[in-house]
């Protein structure tokens, strides 16, 4: 019986360390394709989707730790979906800090 937990153990670790790997490549793959989006919306001319109004607004909300309403602004803003706007948010609030 206790063979059986420490292999359901071990392989329980694995897993997660598994996945956890993955998941570092995914973020890193995602801030990749990122990057290259923005250089290539740079390079065409698009505009930014945020204006510098808004971001001053947003960036007060995130100072006065009112991120939920930051959200709420940007999807207003942008039409973003909610994790969209969470994500640019919190990347906001990493910035700010």
């Amino acid at each position: 019986m206790n063979n059986m937990l420490a292999l359901a153990l071990i392989m329980i670790s694995v897993v997660t360390v598994s996945l956890a790997i993955r998941m570092d490549k995914l973020e890193k793959d995602i801030l990749n394709m990122k990057t290259k989006l923005n250089w290539i919306s740079e390079h065409i001319g698009l505009p930014d989707p945020v204006s510098e109004e808004l971001k001053i607004v947003l960036l007060e909300l995130v100072s006065k730790g009112e991120e939920i309403k930051a959200v709420k602004e940007y999807r207003k803003a942008t039409g973003a979906s909610l994790l969209e706007a969470k994500q640019y948010i919190d990347e906001l609030s990493n910035f700010k800090n």
